[in-house]
């Protein structure tokens, strides 16, 4: 049965061979019998390869510090890897530029970090390979292997193109250190060269993660069907397309398919300790439909609908607008949160944030979109738009005591007839003083004035 399924296998290597990736569309990959999860590799082979970023050059990009991980000589014979651990990050909103983000910011708190992140849009690199080895899924597994995450994304498309990068990714690894796709089994642990973190949790010991089993059947996928997708491009790659790797049997996948628990989606694939916990947050509703931003200040797909209720975690600055921290990795423009229609008591000029008037003139009594409250070189602002603040006290006034009876005037200087504010009267005032012919006055909301000299 083994040999004719090898023959199976060549044949539709072959025939793939001469009619081209774009024609793919295999009932079975690897020892798996799902239709379902074998389309999956039938679209990941559409998909081209992103290649691979540098995490130290990405970072000077951004302008961001990288902070270089310790490097440790690997523990074998040859001091050089010899096989591979698959990840899964079970942070479902991180993409891999927040998680090597995370990696480089906070790997000596959290003490874990590999070598390379994976997604649907790109291979980044935190550390070379060949220069040490990581911590990442206990010591016997990290004194041998390279290791490598695969982030979590929310579209089967996206879950294609994700595993198609990191099956290139591997396959060339292999290559790179002379290496056979041989997949882990308890009976070849001194050989095998592809392991998932579940495989290393049953089979070495010193860690109890059990991905990427519990993610990749999410998709009805599985780990057989991806060892296939390595193998192929393993084969690709040395120009044939004999599939020669050297897999388990179908019920070691059964086995290890069966071995994924909710433990995996609670507890991160990056190390034996878990993420640190988010601040207290506290659940506010959204004004408007927002969009998420990643950890950069980029836009992301997803967006939150009006009225929909998110936990806030915090504030953030990107390029001059504050944002609120909603998850982990994901903010939303504080505007979406706080947006209220204020009217101005005041005339008031649009500043921007250096300061600077923008020409821009605000009538009194007109109403804006205020959403924060801030000092800017001194004095207190209302955002009202990208970069646009408008003085506080055009919106919120001041409290003021009469000291005297006191006359209002219209905005030329007439008086509102024999009208009076008695002596000790509390009133609110808007903006800064007014001259008029002479005389200064403070405006009360929304036209009358009353002369400045009548408050204490």
């Amino acid at each position: 049965m083994a040999l004719l399924k090898q023959k199976r296998v060549a044949i539709i290597f072959a025939l793939v061979a001469v009619i081209g990736v774009a024609g793919f569309s295999w009932s079975k990959w690897g020892d798996s019998q799902v239709s379902g999860a074998a389309s999956i590799n039938s679209l990941a082979v559409q998909n081209r390869y992103v290649g691979v970023s540098s995490l130290k050059k990405l970072l000077k990009q951004h302008g961001m510090a990288y902070h270089p991980f310790e490097k440790f000589s690997y523990g074998t014979s040859n001091q050089k890897p010899n096989g591979i651990v698959i990840h899964e990050t079970a942070t479902p909103d991180a993409t891999a530029w927040d998680e090597a983000q995370y990696f480089n910011n906070n790997w000596r708190n959290s003490e874990t970090y590999v070598h390379a992140i994976v997604d649907d849009k790109q291979v980044i690199q935190l550390m070379s390979p060949g220069r040490g080895l990581v911590w990442g899924a206990g010591p016997m597994a990290n004194s041998r292997f390279i290791q490598i995450e695969l982030a979590e994304v929310n579209t089967r498309d996206q879950f294609a193109k994700s595993v198609n990068n990191d099956a290139i990714y591997i396959a060339g690894l292999l290559h790179q250190y002379n290496l056979k796709p041989i997949r882990a089994t308890s009976q070849n642990a001194s050989t095998a060269t592809i392991w998932t973190h579940n495989a290393v949790s049953n089979i070495l010991g010193g860690t109890d993660h059990t991905d990427p089993i519990g993610y990749f059947h999410r998709w009805n996928y599985s780990m057989g069907e991806f060892f296939a997708l390595i193998v192929h491009y393993y084969n690709q790659q040395s120009g044939t397309t004999n599939d020669t790797g050297s897999s388990s049997s179908s019920s070691q996948a059964s086995s290890s398919a069966k071995t994924s628990t909710s433990s995996s989606k609670q507890a991160s694939s990056q190390s034996q300790k878990p993420l640190p916990a988010l601040p207290a947050g506290h659940s506010r509703k959204l004004v408007h439909t927002a969009y998420l931003y990643n950890s950069v200040g980029h836009v992301t797909s997803t967006r939150k609908p009006s009225g929909s209720q998110v936990t806030v975690y915090g504030t953030r600055m990107f390029a001059g607008r504050k944002f609120y921290r909603v998850s982990r990795y994901r903010y939303i423009v504080a505007y979406n949160l706080d947006d209220q229609l204020k009217r101005l008591g005041h005339a008031a000029y649009v500043y921007q944030a250096n300061g600077h008037k923008t020409g821009t003139l605000k009538s009194a009594s007109s109403q804006v979109h205020a959403y924060d409250r801030l000092t800017l070189r001194g004095r207190k602002f209302y955002q009202i738009g990208n970069n646009r603040y408008v003085v506080a006290t055009n919106i919120d006034g001041n409290e003021r005591r009469l000291k005297a009876n006191a006359y209002l005037y219209t905005a030329n200087g007439r008086r509102y007839g024999s009208q009076i504010l008695r002596k000790q009267t509390i009133t609110r005032t808007y903006g800064s003083r007014v001259r008029l012919a002479g005389k200064y006055y403070y405006q009360l909301f929304p036209y009358a004035l009353v002369k400045a000299a009548n408050f204490y």
